[in-house]
C-alpha cells in the first residue's frame, strides 16, 4: 500500500496522539491512585486478616460487569474484632475465603480498609503504557517520513 504525504502526515498525528493520550490516561491512573493511597497510609495501621466471604454481583453501571464484594476479618490494636469490605477495585482473581491478607484500616474508623493493589496490577498498566508506546512511535515514524518527503519535494522545488 503506497501511502502519500498527506496521508503519512495524517496518520503519523492520529497515531501520535492516540499513543500519548493512552499512556497518559495510564500514568494519571497510576499516579492518582498512588497519591490515594499514600495519603490513606499516612496515618492508617497495617495489619493482617482473613477474608471471610467474596461475593460477586453484577454492577448496574453501562458495562453491567461483574464485581466483587469481599468481607475481610481482622482485629485492631485495641483488640477489636472488626469484618469490613474492600472497595471492589481491590479484588484480586488470587483471593478465596480464609486467605490472609496484609490490610490498612483507619484507627479512627477501623470499618475503612484498603490494600496495596498498585504492584499487582503494574504488569497489565506497563503493558498498556507499551501499547501507547508503540502507537507513538509508529505515529513518529510516519511524521518524520512526511517531513522527509516535503523536505524532498521543497528542494526540488528550488532546483
Amino acid at each position: 500500500m503506497v501511502f502519500t504525504r498527506a496521508s503519512d502526515e495524517r496518520i503519523g498525528k492520529m497515531f501520535t496522539m492516540c499513543g500519548l493520550v493512552f499512556m497518559a490516561v495510564i500514568i494519571i491512573y497510576i499516579v492518582s491512585t498512588s497519591v490515594s493511597f499514600n495519603k490513606f497510609i499516612k496515618t492508617a495501621v497495617k495489619t493482617k486478616g482473613i477474608i471471610s466471604d467474596i461475593v460477586s454481583y453484577n454492577s448496574h453501571d453501562e458495562d453491567n460487569s461483574k464485581r466483587y464484594d469481599v468481607s475481610v476479618r481482622f482485629t485492631t490494636e485495641n483488640q477489636e474484632h472488626i469484618t469490613a469490605h474492600l472497595d471492589y477495585s481491590e479484588y484480586s482473581s488470587s483471593m478465596y475465603v480464609g486467605k490472609i491478607i496484609e490490610i490498612y484500616y483507619d484507627p479512627l474508623n477501623p470499618s475503612k480498609i484498603k490494600r496495596e493493589v498498585l504492584h499487582e496490577k503494574m504488569p497489565s498498566l506497563l503493558m498498556f503504557i507499551g501499547f501507547g508506546l508503540v502507537l507513538l512511535i509508529v505515529g513518529i515514524v510516519f511524521n518524520y517520513k512526511a517531513y522527509v518527503q516535503n523536505k524532498i519535494k521543497k528542494e526540488q522545488l528550488i532546483s
